[in-house]
């Protein structure tokens, strides 16, 4: 089986190892965010004003980023033909630092957009001010967004390499006959 995946275009990673990876990804991201605010937060409270259809959008936005950059990841790492961790940390840093910059950029320049839109319909020069004030706080939020996104890359990088070369090992020491089997 390990042989087989190594013959695989690296080019084009298998959808279902980017969604399976992606799913992964976003997941952990979540539970790690619920996990903190059960901590050091009120769950209870956060939860509250957060309902199933903003929730399932707010997933779904973080999925679709993810997925994305998950899969320019493993197009850049040219998986599954990587040598080794250190090409898996350079395709992941970067790729989790843009997921983390997008997660927080886009909503942030669209909240500008839609306040500016709605200043200058309603002609309401506050909505205006605020809108231009979003800007340089979505960049800079953007930026420190990056480098927390490039560390969340790192970690899920070592992570998912470990767990790939687990399943290698795992893999190769079952005999092909075993695998038909279900064995």
């Amino acid at each position: 089986m390990a042989e087989r995946l190594k013959q695989l275009d690296p080019r084009t990673p298998s959808a279902a190892i980017t969604v399976a990876l992606a799913t992964f990804h976003a997941s952990m991201l979540v539970l790690v965010i619920v996990v903190l605010i059960y901590f050091f937060g009120d769950l209870g409270e956060t939860l509250d004003d957060l309902n199933t259809l903003l929730g399932l959008g707010l997933f779904a936005y973080l999925w679709a980023v993810i997925w994305v950059t998950t899969s320019g990841a493993l197009r850049r790492l040219g998986w599954p033909n990587a040598a080794g961790l250190a090409e898996a940390i350079e395709a992941a840093v970067p790729w989790g630092g843009f997921a983390g910059a997008a997660i927080v950029i886009v909503p942030s320049f669209g909240g500008a957009l839609v306040l500016a839109a709605y200043g200058v319909l309603t002609l309401d020069g506050e909505a205006l001010l605020r809108a231009l004030i979003i800007v340089p706080f979505g960049i800079v939020a953007g930026a420190v967004a990056f480098g927390v996104g490039g560390l969340i890359g790192l970690t899920l990088g070592v992570l998912d390499y470990a767990l790939v070369r687990a399943s290698e090992a795992v893999l190769d020491a079952v005999s092909p006959s075993e695998v038909g089997r279900g064995a």
